[in-house]
C-alpha cells in the first residue's frame, strides 16, 4: 500500500442551515448520493484501500464498510488541524498520506494529478477558482484568501486576507499529500507550534489547515502545488449545493 487517505469531518456544518440540522456535512446528498460517498468511491477508483474518517458532529451516523472511524470529541472547540494530529492517523502508518475535507468532491484526475505529485507536501490548487467563486459569492474577495507560489509551482504564501485578486494565484481545494518521507517531519512541526503556543491553547486548537500549510513553508518545507482547472467542489452552504446540483452535465 502507498497510500492512505484521512477525510476531516467532524465540523458541524453550521453554514449548511437546515441540511446539516440532523446529519454531519459529509452526509448531504449531492447529485444522488452523499459527499461521503462521492469521495469514497473516487478513492477506491484510485486504488487506496485505507481510508480513516474523523469524525465530530453527530458521528455515530457516519458507518461505512471498511472504513476506520476515529473520534473527534472536541469537535465543538477545534478545527481540522488539532482533528487531524490528534487522531493517531498520522502517526499510524508508513506510506504517503492524502487529507481531505470532508465537504468537496472531486473527480478521479484530480486525486491522480495529486498522487503524482512527489513532494514533502502536495497541496491541491485550483488555478482557475475566480470562474467558480463568481458562481458561488457575489462578491469573491469576500471569502477568497491569498495563495501565492513561485516558477516551480513551490508555495510562498497561503491563506491571508487578500485586498486584491492580484494576490490569488489559485485557491486550495482542501486536498493535500504528506510524503511517507515527510510525515514525522510535519508531526514533529505540530508538535513545536505546540509548545509555543503555550498561553494560547485556544488559537492552537482552533488552527486552520493553511495556517499550518504556511507554518510547513515558514519551516522552509518542501511544500509544492498540484494545479488543477476545476474538477472538484466545495459545500459551503445551501447555495453550494443547489449550483452543483443544477450542473448534473458539468463537474464545474
Amino acid at each position: 500500500m502507498d497510500c492512505e487517505v484521512v477525510i476531516l469531518a467532524a465540523g458541524t456544518g453550521s453554514r449548511m442551515g437546515s441540511l446539516t440540522a440532523d446529519k454531519p456535512k459529509c452526509l448531504v446528498e449531492v447529485r444522488g448520493k452523499t459527499i461521503l460517498d462521492s469521495q469514497l468511491e473516487v478513492f477506491r477508483r484510485s486504488g487506496v484501500s485505507k481510508v480513516t474518517v474523523v469524525s465530530g458532529y453527530r458521528g455515530s451516523q457516519i458507518k461505512r464498510r471498511g472504513v476506520q472511524k476515529k473520534h473527534n470529541p472536541d469537535f465543538a472547540t477545534t478545527n481540522m488541524v488539532w482533528t487531524l494530529f490528534n487522531s493517531g492517523v498520522f502517526q499510524e502508518s508508513d506510506c504517503d498520506l492524502v487529507v481531505s475535507y470532508g465537504d468537496i468532491v472531486f473527480d478521479l484526475a484530480v486525486l491522480q494529478e495529486l498522487r503524482g505529485n512527489k513532494a514533502d507536501v502536495s497541496v491541491v490548487v485550483d488555478t482557475d477558482w475566480e470562474r467558480l467563486w463568481w458562481e458561488r459569492f457575489s462578491d469573491p474577495l469576500s471569502d477568497a484568501e491569498t495563495l501565492r507560489m513561485d516558477s516551480s509551482n513551490r508555495l510562498i504564501e497561503i491563506g491571508k486576507k487578500i485586498g486584491t485578486l492580484d494576490e490569488v494565484m489559485g485557491q486550495y481545494i482542501g486536498l493535500t499529500k504528506f510524503s511517507r518521507s515527510f510525515r514525522d517531519s510535519a508531526l514533529k512541526i505540530w508538535k513545536r507550534l505546540g509548545r509555543a503556543a503555550e498561553g494560547k491553547s485556544d488559537e492552537f486548537r482552533q488552527m486552520y489547515m493553511t495556517e499550518f500549510i504556511q507554518h510547513l513553508i515558514d519551516a522552509d518545507s518542501q511544500v509544492v502545488a498540484t494545479p488543477i482547472v476545476g474538477g472538484w467542489m466545495e459545500f459551503d452552504s445551501q447555495t453550494d449545493v443547489e449550483l452543483y446540483n443544477s450542473k448534473k452535465d458539468d463537474f464545474l
